[in-house]
């Protein structure tokens, strides 16, 4: 089997054979996928076994795996060169097609990963406000920069956040959020919760960011920002913004971007941000996005679709399972740990590919059919009737 000697062999070079704890599966207790190739819905291991894809990089192939304009759009940057280290006109042509899907985004500076443009955010909302502290809530996820672990409140607790705020109010940065929760399954939106964060932020002089790595053109062409009609100071993106190229950017009121340096005196550089292939993967994504703006819905129905003959199965086998829908992302969790090890085994062996663990989220993408919905719908029950 190719794809176990693949990784023995990744073993020996690689911590634990990977580049991020999710990719061990350790959660579910299998070997992992080595994924070879991925073509629209589906991704292919070394030993040529086909999988449904709902992982998708972690939400950032919305169009599905290898889409032809994308593809055929980076062979013919590639010819120009890889990467220079100036500015091009690609990265001015992708910071205009953020800014007008997202007017509150006045500017915008690239970086090559969401845990940057997370990092990038946070730092300059503590030089913009003259404060050190962030909070983010519990069970949110922002990178692995450790100042964001310094304060945390329970998401919708509007009483422990005024404690927070009234103790170390004039500390405090900025408060970071995931208008949509990603990072602990999906975490459905609390609009209200979220103007009352705009609202305690502003009284107290700190910002508000909107972490959107996951949700920034999930849900609509644009931001969750301006689906719940909420104004963030700072948004950071990633993801889907690239293409599937290695991306992430933060953005705001130029007041608070010209903080920068050159303009202002916070240095922040990067060898590699605004990287031209990266710039027309992500010029062709969101072009073709702009082009099925009106196409949204579908990713919804699909998803509803799935879930609901989830919830109508597990409701008549009488099992333990948690399944949250919120437009064309799900998870599912299982009272028991092992339950989810069990229903993940067998979920792979039959071709589905879900995130390979509870805590992380599923995508739809606009290459998934209803023969794929279909598909997975009787995957998924034969298993919960083994269950």
């Amino acid at each position: 089997m190719k794809n176990n000697l693949l990784f023995k062999k990744a073993k020996n070079y690689l911590v634990g054979g990977v580049d991020s704890p999710i990719r061990s599966f350790r959660y579910v207790g299998v070997e992992p996928l080595l994924i070879k190739k991925g073509k629209g819905p589906r991704v292919f291991d070394y030993d040529g076994n086909s999988y449904i894809d709902y992982v998708l990089s972690y939400g950032a192939s919305i169009l599905g795996h290898a889409y032809p304009r994308v593809v055929k759009s980076v062979e013919a940057a590639l010819r120009d060169g890889f990467s220079f280290g100036t500015t091009n006109s690609k990265e001015i042509e992708l910071a205009q097609l953020i800014q007008k899907a997202i007017p509150l985004i006045e500017k915008v500076r690239f970086v090559n990963s969401g845990t940057e443009g997370v990092l990038g955010a946070t730092r300059l909302a503590k030089a913009y406000t003259g404060k050190d502290k962030v909070l983010r809530f519990k069970n949110s996820y922002h990178g692995h920069t450790d100042y964001l672990l310094e304060e945390i409140a329970s998401y919708g607790d509007k009483k422990s956040l005024e404690k927070i705020f009234k103790k170390h109010g004039q500390k405090i940065a900025a408060v970071i959020v995931e208008p949509v929760g990603g990072n602990y399954g999906v975490g459905l939106p609390d609009k209200e919760y979220l103007k009352y964060l705009r609202r305690i932020t502003k009284r107290y002089g700190s910002l508000l960011i909107f972490d959107e790595v996951i949700t920034g053109f999930r849900f609509r062409f644009g931001s969750s920002s301006c689906l719940l009609g909420i104004r963030p100071d700072l948004i950071c993106l990633g993801k889907i913004i690239g293409g599937g190229l290695p991306i992430g950017a933060y953005g705001g009121r130029a007041a608070i971007m010209n903080k920068l340096a050159p303009l202002g005196d916070l240095y922040q550089g990067s060898t590699f941000a605004g990287n031209p292939i990266v710039m027309q993967s992500g010029i062709t994504t969101l072009k073709a996005l702009s082009s099925l703006r009106n196409r949204y819905r579908s990713l919804e129905k699909k998803a509803e679709k799935l879930t609901e003959a989830i919830k109508k199965e597990k409701k008549r086998l009488d099992i333990d399972l948690e399944v949250t829908c919120y437009k064309g992302i799900f998870s599912l969790r299982f009272q028991k740990k092992t339950q989810y090890r069990f229903f993940y085994k067998r979920l792979i062996k039959r071709g589905i590919y879900f995130a390979p663990s509870e805590n992380e989220t599923n995508f739809l993408s606009f290459s998934h059919t209803n023969k794929d919905i279909d598909k997975t719908i009787s995957v998924v029950k034969e298993i919960l009737r083994e269950i």
